[in-house]
């Protein structure tokens, strides 16, 4: 073989050891911008599905919270109304401060003359009282202030103070009245309140 013949095999053995290096190279180079591309795309969907997610529990608390708020704006105008029922039961009670209400006066008035000390009424009962006392032939005085009650009377002690009013039986009747006329009138009142505490817990 001449020597010409020789460099001629050098230079193309030189040649396709370039080009394959060459395309070994653009091999790698196209898989590695292929694995970029793939893991890229991957990161682009997890990123979208977090964000997804987090906006779906954003929407799904915005709702509960929205929801208990129509819950608790229902409940609070049921308070209302049966508030509105009671006061109106109350006003029909006192009236014009005769009938019933003058006999349960009476019954006040009684059970405070078993003890010692002065009567100091609501204003609008002062005559009521005044007569009531006349009439038992109480021992107890009457004062010449008022408190500003609705009804009734405190029996004002060397000691203590005894509390016959209006005010405080209503406080105590309110207390153990509305929840009864809450079930009878709203019965699906107490269903709706173990939602509310479900979605609480939810929370």
């Amino acid at each position: 073989m001449s020597v010409k013949n020789i460099e001629k095999k050098i230079i193309e053995s030189s040649n396709d050891q370039a080009e394959q290096i060459v395309s070994d190279a653009r091999e790698r180079a196209a898989d590695r911008l292929a694995a970029a591309e793939k893991n890229e795309q991957e990161r682009a969907e997890q990123a979208e599905a977090d964000t997804r997610d987090a906006l779906t529990q954003q929407l799904e608390r915005a709702a509960t919270s929205a929801r208990a708020a129509n819950k608790l704006k229902l409940l609070t105008r049921k308070s209302e109304m049966l508030g509105a029922v009671f006061e109106d039961a109350v006003e029909r009670f006192i009236g014009d401060r005769g009938g019933a209400y003058r006999e349960w006066l009476a019954s006040q008035v009684e059970a405070a003359g078993e003890s010692e000390g002065t009567l100091v009424p609501a204003e609008p009962d002062r005559s009521a009282i005044e007569e009531l006392l006349a009439e038992q032939d109480s021992p107890a005085e009457l004062a010449d202030e008022s408190l500003p009650l609705r009804g009734g009377f405190v029996l004002r002690g060397d000691r203590i103070d005894e509390d016959f009013s209006l005010d405080s039986r209503l406080a105590d009747l309110r207390a153990e009245l509305l929840p009864e006329l809450a079930k009878q009138a709203f019965p699906e009142k107490a269903d709706d309140e173990k939602e509310n505490e479900k979605d609480a817990d939810d929370e």
